[in-house]
């Protein structure tokens, strides 16, 4: 659904933030010997209001992401490691982002926390996305008109001060030119408020 999901940042997210973060802890949904789901989740300590818990959490739960990364026809492999999941213990709270209102995913967490006499709480929560798939023009035209006003001060800036260039990275782009857009990337950051204000991590 999103690349915060994706094998490559989830691997490296457990790699770096786990110690500080939590114990990986990653469910696997099987449909006989085919591998048809994984949960990548993370169980850690906190507290609420100074009372200790124990919940699970999706791998990346500091940047408000993380998915079930099951296909949308596997509900009932959703459901099945779900139970699993609460029938392991050892946890006081489960914490699961991307579950749409009304959707059958949604529709199977219910019915397993009713089986297990579990309470839910919803919280709203809408993932910013960009549409590209008819490219940037046909993006820029479908904002509104008081974003592309906005938009096009923001080039005037940006060409007065040197101009820029929008680069787009798929799966077929070259790995070997990532990482000086990653030096660049991280050296705004490093000029920004969250550079001023610590709130960049370490």
């Amino acid at each position: 659904r999103m690349a915060f999901g994706s094998y490559d940042y989830v691997i490296a997210w457990y790699r770096h933030h786990a110690a500080v973060q939590g114990k990986p802890l990653v469910g696997t949904a099987w449909r006989d010997s085919e591998l048809v789901g994984i949960a990548p989740l993370v169980s850690r300590r906190a507290t609420l209001s100074r009372v200790p818990v124990r919940p699970v959490d999706c791998a990346g739960h500091e940047g408000d992401i993380g998915e079930l990364l099951i296909p949308d026809d596997e509900i009932e492999a959703l459901e099945g490691l779900l139970d699993s999941l609460i029938q392991r213990g050892g946890m006081d709270a489960i914490v699961l982002k991307g579950l749409s209102p009304g959707s059958a995913r949604l529709r199977a967490l219910e019915r397993v926390a009713a089986r297990r006499g579990l309470k839910l709480a919803h919280e709203p929560y809408h993932y910013a996305s960009v549409d590209l798939a008819e490219g940037y023009a046909a993006y820029e035209r479908g904002l509104g008109g008081k974003l592309r006003g906005n938009l096009r001060r923001r080039v005037k800036r940006m060409n007065e001060m040197g101009g820029g260039s929008l680069d787009r990275f798929t799966s077929a782009t070259n790995p070997g030119i990532l990482p000086e857009y990653l030096r660049r990337m991280f050296a705004i950051a490093n000029r920004s408020w969250k550079e001023r204000d610590g709130d960049l991590p370490a």
